[in-house]
């Protein structure tokens, strides 16, 4: 198995990368005209996200809006918020192409109205792994690693086979730096088509999920100066073990049965 396969069947739902930054004022007309017109090449279309946040303890809902550029297929978006910059696609064409859009919507917002440091650094990667359809219940252990499908024997007992499982484990391999990985058997989708950004295909039916997460975050109490180049940098580290991890999860059956 090649270092650099790229899977004819990837089973890649959703990649975001989110950076998180002291929180701005609200971009003008003028500031998000100017990003959009840096973008405006991979992602033309300006549309407006509505987020709903709901305060704790009150229960007030309070509504905001941010602006979000999106390509003309709705597969890749940037979203500028008070807190952040997120990159996210549906239509994962391999990292370097995603990088450098992360890179140039970086650039864009720091250069237009300069940001005052960088918080926290996600990159996260949502699979929903599926199988041949067989009669009954799907047997995962012929596509997954075992550690991941949890008390089996719970279907023995019970006279039923599993139907759902959760699991997160963390890891910290370094001072800043840790993985969130999330798995388990579910139905359906884990990420549903939104009015600002489409799956290419709907899929329905059981999937096995592998949803990984790597972040970044400082390890002082301090807030490091914003420099785009340190952000993509450590986007770049991220990402290196994160095919290592999805590989080690994984039978060579789904590879060549599914993925190839």
């Amino acid at each position: 198995m090649a270092d650099r396969e790229i899977y004819p069947h990837a089973p890649i739902a959703l990649v975001v990368a989110e950076i998180r930054h002291p929180v701005r004022r609200k971009l003008s007309a003028a500031e998000v005209e100017a990003v959009g017109a840096v973008l405006r090449d991979a992602l033309p279309i300006l549309r407006v996200e509505q987020v709903v946040d709901v305060e704790l303890p009150s229960g007030k809902q309070q509504v905001s809006h941010h602006p979000r550029f999106v390509s003309r297929s709705l597969h890749q978006s940037v979203t500028l918020r008070p807190d952040a910059v997120a990159v996210e696609t549906t239509r994962y064409e391999g990292w370097e192409a995603f990088s450098a859009l992360v890179a140039t919507a970086l650039h864009a917002r720091n250069d237009i109205a300069p940001l005052d440091g960088v918080e926290r650094i996600g990159l996260r990667y949502i699979d929903e792994l599926r199988v041949p359809a067989e009669a009954g219940a799907t047997n995962w252990s012929e596509w997954v690693a075992p550690e991941l499908l949890g008390p089996q024997g719970l279907s023995n007992v019970l006279g039923a086979p599993i139907q759902e499982t959760q699991g997160v484990t963390i890891v910290k391999t370094e001072p800043g730096l840790s993985y969130t990985v999330r798995y388990g058997i579910g139905d359906g989708q884990a990420v549903a088509s939104s009015p600002n950004l489409v799956r290419p295909a709907e899929r329905s039916g059981p999937f096995f999920l592998i949803d990984m997460d790597g972040a970044w975050q400082p390890i002082s109490r301090g807030v490091p100066e914003f420099d785009p180049l340190f952000v993509t940098d450590t986007l770049d580290a991220l990402h290196v073990p994160i095919r290592s991890v999805f590989e080690s999860l994984i039978t060579e059956k789904l590879r060549q049965e599914v993925l190839r």
